[in-house]
C-alpha cells in the first residue's frame, strides 16, 4: 500500500497555486501599448528637399512629443550593372545641435529642414492616452507622410511607461551661457578677427579622468583664423569643466562636438551635442 505524505503533497499544491496567480497577476499588470499608423499626402515643404535632391529617397524625422528631435536621410539604392546594390548611405542630424541644424542648411541650401503641418502633429498627439510623453515618427516620401505613433500605458492608465532614449555623451558642468559671456569678455576684434564664416565646429574627447579636460580638440568646419586659434585655446582651458559620460557608474572616455559662432554683436553662441 503507497502512502501520501501529505505535507509534501500540500507544499506542491501551494507552489503550483502560487505560481498561478503569479503568473495572472503578472499578465493584468502588463501595459496597454497603442500604436497607430496615418498617412497625409505630402505638402509642399516637406516635399520640396526630395524634389531638389532626387538621390534622397525619403526623411525619417523623430519627435519628443510634439518637438523634432533628429532627422534622417535615406538614399535611392544606387544600380551597378545587372546587379542592385542597396546603398547604406544615409546622413543624420541631431535637430537638438546647432551645429548639425547649421550643416544641413548649407549643404541643402535649396530646401532647408522640412517643415512638419502643425495640424497633423496636433491630430497625432490627441491619439495619446495617459500622460503626455509619447514616440512619434513621421516618413516623408515624395507623395506622403507616414506617421507613426506609439505609447504604452500603466494597467490603470493613471500614468504612461516612457523609456526616453538616452544619449550617451559628455556634458558641460555649468551654464553654457557662462562659458559665452567669458568667451565674449575675453575675445578681441583685433588680434582674433576670423576668417570667412565665423561659425566653427571642433571635435574633441573629454578624458575620463578626474582631471576631465578636453584631449584632441580639432576644427572640423570652418576657417582656421586667429578667431580659431583662439577659441581652440579658451575651450582648452575650460577643460576641467568638462564632464564625460558614465557606463555602469564609471566615467568612460567620450566624445563630444562643439559648435561656436561669432554673431554680429560680436558676442559668442557655443552649444554642443548631447
Amino acid at each position: 500500500m503507497r502512502y501520501i505524505n501529505i505535507k509534501r503533497l500540500t507544499r506542491k499544491i501551494l507552489i503550483i497555486a502560487g505560481c498561478f496567480f503569479a503568473v495572472s497577476d503578472s499578465t493584468a499588470q502588463q501595459p496597454d501599448c497603442v500604436t497607430r499608423k496615418k498617412t497625409y499626402v505630402n505638402n509642399i515643404s516637406a516635399k520640396r528637399l526630395l524634389t531638389n535632391y532626387p538621390d534622397i529617397d525619403s526623411i525619417l524625422i523623430k519627435f519628443e512629443q510634439d518637438k523634432p528631435i533628429s532627422l534622417q536621410l535615406l538614399f535611392n539604392h544606387q544600380l551597378s550593372g545587372s546587379r542592385e546594390q542597396v546603398s547604406s548611405r544615409e546622413e543624420s542630424y541631431n535637430l537638438e545641435f546647432e551645429g548639425d541644424v547649421y550643416l544641413f542648411k548649407n549643404k541643402y541650401v535649396k530646401a532647408g529642414i522640412p517643415v512638419i503641418p502643425k495640424a497633423e502633429i496636433d491630430h497625432m498627439s490627441k491619439m495619446q492616452q495617459c500622460g503626455s510623453n509619447y514616440f512619434l515618427r513621421a516618413t516623408i516620401h515624395k507623395d506622403s507622410i507616414v506617421y507613426n505613433f506609439s505609447q504604452c500605458c500603466s494597467p490603470n492608465k493613471k500614468q504612461n511607461i516612457f523609456v526616453k532614449e538616452y544619449k550617451y555623451s559628455a556634458s558641460y558642468n555649468g551654464s553654457t551661457k557662462q562659458l559665452e559671456q567669458e568667451l565674449s569678455k575675453k575675445y578681441d576684434k583685433k588680434s582674433s578677427r576670423p576668417l570667412g564664416d565665423s561659425v566653427l565646429i571642433f571635435t574633441s574627447l573629454v578624458n575620463k579622468d578626474l582631471l576631465n579636460n578636453l584631449q584632441n580638440i580639432k576644427l572640423v568646419t570652418g576657417t582656421k583664423s586667429p578667431f580659431s586659434d583662439f577659441i581652440q585655446k579658451a575651450l582648452e582651458e575650460s577643460g576641467k569643466f568638462w564632464i564625460p559620460m558614465f557606463q555602469g557608474g564609471r566615467p568612460v572616455k567620450s566624445f563630444v562636438r562643439i559648435y561656436v559662432r561669432l554673431n554680429k554683436d560680436e558676442s559668442i553662441t557655443v552649444s554642443y551635442s548631447r
